[in-house]
């Protein structure tokens, strides 16, 4: 039985976070040859979601934070005039107050950026966001020597993946003729509102970005000052409706996967709970979150499960990530993570990421091996998948890059998750293997399936000089080949273990480039 596999990106965050975009991911994704770019953003970033999503409103400076989950702040930044002053005021309200004074024929300034703890301050175009300002300046329109900017910084573009912006302008027009640019209405007190994704739309900006970050400028020459007052600063969301949001994004996905020859699927990453959960699926309903309740792990899995989809354990060691651990410590919690899953019987998951062939969290591609190994060892027959977890569109040609290659007649997401159950899939890195693999045992079985006694055989073309392809059994080496003209043939018998064989390939550099899943013993 000669399989048909789609390759495919998944784990990428692109519309709803930032700061990739689509278009970067389909610009690589065309690149590598790969079919299908399947993004998963974080539920709990697609407005409507929960609470915390769209709340980004009436925030005065020096009050609480509007978010109830991540401090608001600001920096100075890109100070390049003689003289910059940022002062705070209480009288009569809260304000902050910035001053700058440029000598010389040259503009110089000084910005402001409004950020959030945890970026929540991001908003996605098609949320259609405003940016409503309470703010005042001494600069007159006319002036040719000083300039009030307030610049909207969005996504990653190809083929640089450079992020876009664009600006409000107040006084002196800017002569750069790259610069997208809006005149600002009169910055005169309250309620100054830019409806930023028609302002995009205006400049030829497309609905696939995300704002990022908002500056405000002051700009002056010739010794001229410019004094700018910020008393209030609100970004409301129009659209929190997370299934429009979601179909919309599938909607700009596709319209932007054909342009590359791609095609492009919008999921997300279950991201409330007490793990980050990737769900796959085809119209799988948002998990309904309890306000002031954390699900269990085993509760999201199942509404997943119950829906048609399935649910990818992701990056098992975050727990660690910014802990300082010794290889002897790594390994031990290795044998904790694996007794936390046996236990639970992986909270009822049927896949895992393990594809990380830079490692992830500081943990080694082997650890990642060998937790898996440890769930199949105790009979959980687990699936694994490959993946970057990419929030930017760049470095695609090193550090976690896997593709998952999928046996599916198509790029419909109810046959890819067909496959994905059943573990007829395989992860390798589409920059350095060309071909595509074929394993199969003697009678005709293969990945996911069971079969007692034989052999199975694998062929995989296309693969780098000095590439050496290891057999996997119960956990331990059994067997390896080399390539060959840049092809691996190669097999292994069935009749010497009991739980599983898998097979991986590493380049002659030692990268792990192609993991297979298992096929079962018994």
């Amino acid at each position: 039985m000669t399989l048909m596999y789609k390759s495919t990106l998944c784990h990428l965050h692109s519309l709803f976070e930032g700061p990739a975009s689509i278009s970067g991911f389909c610009y690589e994704a065309a690149r590598a040859g790969v079919d299908i770019v399947w993004l998963s953003d974080h539920d709990t970033r697609i407005p409507g979601v929960n609470r915390y999503e769209h709340k980004f409103t009436g925030y005065q400076f020096g009050t609480a934070d509007p978010f109830a989950a991540a401090d608001v702040y600001w920096e100075q930044v890109e100070v390049t005039c003689t003289e910059a002053d940022f002062l705070t005021s209480h009288a009569p309200r809260t304000s902050l107050i910035c001053r700058v004074t440029n000598d010389g024929d040259e503009w110089g300034g000084a910005s402001l950026r409004l950020k959030a703890k945890g970026n929540y301050n991001r908003r996605p175009l098609i949320s259609r966001p405003e940016l409503i300002l309470d703010l005042t300046t001494n600069i007159d329109p006319q002036s040719p020597d000083t300039r009030l900017m307030i610049t909207i910084h969005l996504t990653q573009t190809p083929p640089e993946h450079q992020p876009i912006s664009f600006s409000y302008i107040w006084g002196a027009p800017p002569k750069e003729h790259d610069l997208l640019w809006l005149p600002l209405p009169a910055p005169a007190g309250e309620n100054i509102r830019l409806p930023l994704a028609a302002a995009a739309a205006q400049l030829g900006i497309g609905r696939e970005h995300t704002v990022l970050t908002f500056d405000i400028r002051l700009e002056s020459r010739k010794g001229r000052a410019a004094e700018a007052v910020l008393t209030e600063i609100a970004l409301e969301t129009g659209i929190v409706d997370p299934y429009l949001l979601l179909q919309t994004q599938q909607e700009i996905g596709k319209e932007i996967g054909r342009r590359y020859g791609v095609d492009v699927l919008a999921g997300y990453e279950i991201s409330g709970g007490p793990m980050h959960l990737t769900c796959f699926g085809a119209d799988i309903p948002f998990f309904p979150y309890v306000a002031g309740k954390k699900p269990a792990t085993e509760e999201i899995i199942a509404h997943v499960s119950d829906h048609g989809g399935i649910v990818s354990i992701n990056h098992p060691f975050s727990p660690w990530k910014r802990m300082e651990l010794t290889d002897r410590e790594r390994w031990e919690l290795v044998e904790t993570r694996a007794a936390e899953f046996i236990e639970r019987q992986a909270y009822g998951a049927r896949l895992i990421e393990i594809g990380y062939p830079e490692g992830r969290h500081g943990f080694t591609p082997e650890h990642y091996l060998k937790l898996w190994d440890l769930l199949n060892l105790a009979g959980l027959r687990i699936y694994g998948i490959g993946v970057s977890d990419a929030h930017s569109n760049v470095t695609w040609e090193k550090g976690n890059n896997y593709a998952n290659y999928i046996a599916s007649p198509d790029c419909e997401a109810e046959h890819l998750v067909a496959a994905m159950k059943t573990g007829r899939c395989y992860m390798a890195d589409p920059w350095r293997v060309h071909g595509r693999l074929q394993l199969q045992t003697d009678q005709g079985k293969t990945m996911g399936e069971q079969q007692k006694g034989g052999f199975v055989s694998l062929v995989i073309d296309g693969v780098p000089p000095g590439a050496e392809l290891i057999w996997v059994r119960d956990g331990e080496e059994a067997g390896s080949d080399r390539e060959e003209g840049g092809r691996i043939e190669s097999r292994c018998p069935l009749d010497r273990g009991e739980r599983f064989v898998r097979a991986q390939v590493r380049d002659a550099d030692g990268r792990l480039i192609l993991l297979t899943n298992p096929v079962w013993l018994g």
